[in-house]
C-alpha cells in the first residue's frame, strides 16, 4: 500500500507542465546574468582610469567619486530600498532594479560629459 502511495505521488511530479520546469531555467538565467550584471559594476571604473583622465578630463577626485557612487547610494538607500521590496514585492523590485542598474550601465558606456557619466552611475548605482 505504501509503495502505490509513492508511485502515485512519483507521477504527479511527473505530470506537471514544461511550462513550470522553462519558467524555472529561466528565472536561474535571469537572476544569475543580474548577479553578473551587479558584479561588474562594482570593479568596472578601476581598468578605465586612465581613459577617464586622458580622455574625458577626469580629475583623481571625480573617479573617485565615481567609483564610490555605487557604496554611497547603498548606504544612503538600504532601508527605504527594504520598505520598497516589501510593498512592491521580490518579483517587481527584482526585475525594475535589474532594469535601472542595465539602463545606467548602458548609458555610462556612451556618456562622455562629466556631469553626465556621474548621473548614470549614479542611476546604475539605483539599481
Amino acid at each position: 500500500m505504501r509503495s502505490r502511495r509513492l508511485l502515485r505521488a512519483a507521477d504527479v511530479r511527473d505530470e506537471r507542465p514544461m511550462t513550470d520546469k522553462s519558467m524555472r531555467l529561466a528565472a536561474i538565467a535571469a537572476l544569475l546574468l543580474a548577479g553578473i550584471l551587479a558584479g561588474t559594476q562594482l570593479g568596472k571604473i578601476a581598468p578605465l582610469v586612465g581613459w577617464y583622465q586622458d580622455e574625458v578630463g577626469f580629475s583623481l577626485m571625480l573617479i573617485g567619486w565615481l567609483t564610490s557612487m555605487i557604496g554611497i547610494f547603498v548606504a544612503l538607500a538600504a532601508l527605504p530600498a527594504g520598505w520598497a521590496i516589501e510593498r512592491a514585492g521580490m518579483r517587481m523590485s527584482f526585475a525594475a532594479a535589474s532594469a535601472v542598474m542595465a539602463a545606467g550601465g548602458i548609458a555610462l558606456a556612451f556618456l562622455q560629459k562629466p556631469e553626465a557619466i556621474l548621473a548614470a552611475r549614479t542611476v546604475e548605482g539605483a539599481g
